[in-house]
């Protein structure tokens, strides 16, 4: 029984890792894709603040920040663990208050 299964699923199985491959290609390309724009961005920023542009090179300055991998994505890995964490202890029976 467990052999039938095997070549049922096969073909299955073989395109679940077949699309895992593809979403780690396309992971890997954005990745690079992110890193490029972060560091042309951030030359870009340099630029703006040695010529004396201050304002203009703090707005881009922030928002440099925002797209390289520390930015929104390091935001969101961070307050997505926390969330986590409270949805649990929220749902802990110990620290609902019954109003």
């Amino acid at each position: 029984m467990k052999t039938v299964l095997k070549i049922l699923l096969a073909p299955v199985i073989f395109a679940l890792r077949l699309m895992v491959l593809v979403c780690k290609i396309c992971i890997q390309c954005a990745a690079w894709v992110i890193g490029i724009v972060t560091f042309l961005s951030g030359a870009f920023t340099s630029m703006l603040l040695l010529t004396g542009d201050t304002k203009n090179g703090l707005i881009m300055l922030a928002v440099t920040f925002l797209i390289s991998p520390f930015g929104l994505p390091g935001m969101q890995h961070f307050f997505g663990q926390n969330a986590k964490q409270q949805i649990l202890e929220c749902l802990d029976s110990s620290t609902l208050a019954i109003a």
